[in-house]
């Protein structure tokens, strides 16, 4: 339900969090995040810290109880984090005045984040998403292209969504529900984008997701091109399976109540990304000046919108200055356009890709320890 935008001071009555962190073969990052949670200035007494430690080979589940988290394992069922957070929660259902906090297991975070999550709740929002930030821009040309979608994402649909009320996304890490808004919407879905499905689910129940930029997660990108380009395509091929499920609704249900919220959120899940629409519009400039096709088609209107799309990014980028040396690898981002196609032309994966970290933290985005 809407609430007010008033800024979190964090400080919050002891409101009782359970931090949840999926992973499947984490070992190397784990116990790093673990010791970070076990830091918090929140209450000890008002948080718990629960890995799920999901069909591992490795030694996960040793690694994070050794640095004090609570764990628990699952050995089978089906792929997914949506799915392995619905088996924790029907095993270990959340009290009524519990709130749930997602990470990541190769996150790294700051010594408030519970107290600021906290805060904002206090202040009644019943979703709140922390801002997400790469901890690895200096790893690989392909970490800082990666990590340079996130900076956008803060700045250009996040910070900008905040002040113009505009619906905000989960992100899949660094978020926080109340269980009363996850028992309305009915918890989790089997989507490969478990954060999105739950964003519309959300929505369409009337909650605003509140961004609490002051709250940060820093999050490891992929560092070579494959691993990169996996990613991409299941958030891809996820969010193509939550438009098909929930686009048509979504849309219905928009125009009949006159939800600008929920229209642009339809329009964001039946628009493809940047990425795709720059390529497209570099591509049909070339088109158009090899076979001269007149204005309003020529290819100067073509190229001024390629510029439009690229430069936008690149001057909400310019303005974040711990980024500006990684803006030199800005023009590898258009391979994720190609992500797009691959998943029209190619069989969809049925089986969850786990991406590979290291659990090396370097550069500007690095989390203190």
């Amino acid at each position: 339900m809407p609430e007010a935008e008033t800024p979190s001071t964090g400080s919050a009555p002891r409101r009782p969090l359970r931090v949840v962190i999926p992973a499947h073969d984490e070992e190397r990052v784990v116990g790093a995040l673990v010791g970070d949670l076990l830091g918090q200035d929140y209450p000890s007494e008002a948080y718990t810290v629960w890995v799920l430690a999901d069909r591992c080979e490795d030694d996960t589940a040793g690694v994070a109880g050794r640095a004090g988290a609570r764990v628990v394992e699952r050995s089978g069922g089906p792929d997914g984090k949506g799915e392995l957070l619905r088996w924790h929660l029907a095993e270990y259902p959340l009290a009524p005045n519990e709130a749930l906090v997602v990470l990541d297991a190769d996150n790294r975070v700051e010594g408030d984040l519970l107290s600021r999550l906290a805060g904002a709740m206090a202040e009644g929002a019943e979703v709140v998403q922390a801002s997400v930030l790469p901890s690895n821009l200096d790893a690989s040309p392909i970490a800082a292209a990666a990590g340079l979608g996130d900076w956008m994402t803060r700045e250009m649909a996040y910070a900008r969504g905040r002040r113009r009320g505009r619906p905000v996304e989960l992100s899949g890490t660094g978020f926080c529900v109340t269980a009363a808004a996850l028992g309305e919407v009915g918890g989790w879905s089997g989507s490969f984008t478990e954060d999105l499905d739950l964003t519309v689910r959300l929505l369409q129940a009337g909650y605003r997701i509140r961004y609490l930029p002051e709250a940060r997660v820093w999050d490891e990108k992929p560092t070579d091109l494959r691993a990169a380009v996996q990613q991409r395509r299941r958030w891809a091929q996820g969010r193509t399976g939550v438009r098909k499920r929930r686009g048509g609704a979504l849309l219905s249900r928009a125009v009949a109540e006159r939800s600008a919220p929920l229209m642009l959120m339809a329009l964001r899940l039946a628009v493809p990304g940047r990425s795709f629409r720059m390529l497209l519009t570099l591509g049909l400039g070339i088109w158009a000046a090899v076979g001269g096709w007149g204005f309003p088609f020529s290819w100067p209107v073509w190229a001024a919108l390629a510029v439009w799309l690229a430069g936008r990014p690149l001057w909400a980028l310019w303005r974040v200055r711990e980024v500006r040396p990684y803006l030199r690898w800005y023009p590898i981002t258009l391979i994720w356009g190609f992500v797009w196609l691959l998943i029209r032309v190619l069989p969809h994966r049925r089986e969850w890709y786990h991406t590979p970290h290291q659990g090396t933290a370097s550069g500007e985005g690095a989390a203190p320890n």
